[in-house]
């Protein structure tokens, strides 16, 4: 079962943003609901030269490169967007939903392989969160944006938490 909703989230500077998401459990992929991601046109996204929409080595469960795992981003439908969390070619995330659903277009994605403050951190699913100001990310993240906005997401205790800097 999926929960939709909205959520507002900050990043630096105290900005904020408005988005809708949807936290789905793992199921099976197949070719017509995961398709590479496009424009309202149809016009078929591309990331910069230094990133890309698919990376390899992602680990959910500390800071060393796990092969085993790889992150995509694809289009569900218009103007709906899936991060795929995949082990060894099938849908998987040990602790978290093996997919984010997504409204906002992805610009690429990067793993984020160092400590990040989790004070920076909201829940996706709305959960109220604190942590303290010292606390920190203990495994890596998952980079969307471009040099003027970044998105953050990581795992924590069973839910997608997003950091946004602007």
């Amino acid at each position: 079962m999926k929960r939709r909703g909205a959520l507002l989230i900050g990043g630096l500077a105290g900005l904020a943003l408005l988005v809708g998401v949807a936290v789905g459990g793992a199921r099976a992929e197949s070719e017509a609901d995961c398709q590479a991601p496009s424009t309202s046109s149809g016009q078929v996204l591309t990331p910069d030269d230094d990133t890309a929409f698919s990376v390899r080595g992602y680990s959910p469960t500390g800071f060393e490169a796990d092969e085993r795992y790889e992150a995509s981003w694809c289009q569900t439908g218009r103007g709906r967007y899936a991060l795929v969390i995949r082990q060894d070619g099938y849908e998987f995330h040990p602790s978290c939903p093996a997919r984010i659903e997504w409204t906002i277009p992805p610009a690429g994605l990067r793993i984020e392989n160092r400590p990040l403050p989790m004070a920076q951190f909201s829940a996706l699913d709305g959960t109220k969160l604190s942590y303290p100001d010292e606390a920190q990310t203990t495994a890596m993240a998952l980079q969307d944006g471009t040099d003027s906005l970044l998105r953050f997401f990581y795992c924590d205790q069973g839910r997608w938490l997003v950091a946004v800097y602007h």
